[in-house]
């Protein structure tokens, strides 16, 4: 079970979202956009060429809160993988390689 924390700075750290999901929701079908890496780029510079998203600043990175429309609420969130391994990192700051498999997945919160 992973349990994913988005937070927010302001007053001392407010939760915004908590996800908590399962292997199971994990490796179910359900890929909602799919691209590859390209070497010297990061999953957030593809993205943002491929798809018309909102992002969140915080001091620890980027948090992508919709995806061509598709919002995160208290009941969902939008996790990356890369090659099939859940992305814990800011999507800014983490960079793809040729032949990369990124996949942007809608998950439900508990």
């Amino acid at each position: 079970m992973h349990h994913i924390t988005i937070s927010k700075q302001q007053k001392p750290c407010q939760v915004l979202h908590e996800l908590v999901i399962t292997e199971k929701e994990i490796t179910k079908p359900g890929v909602f956009l799919s691209y590859h890496g390209k070497r010297g780029e990061t999953i957030l510079s593809i993205l943002q060429r491929l798809a018309n998203i909102e992002t969140l600043a915080f001091a620890n990175g980027v948090y992508v809160k919709s995806i061509d429309g598709i919002s995160t609420n208290c009941k969902r969130g939008w996790l990356v993988f890369v090659n099939g391994t859940l992305v814990s990192d800011s999507v800014d700051a983490i960079p793809t390689k040729d032949g990369d498999i990124v996949e942007w997945r809608l998950a439900r919160s508990r």
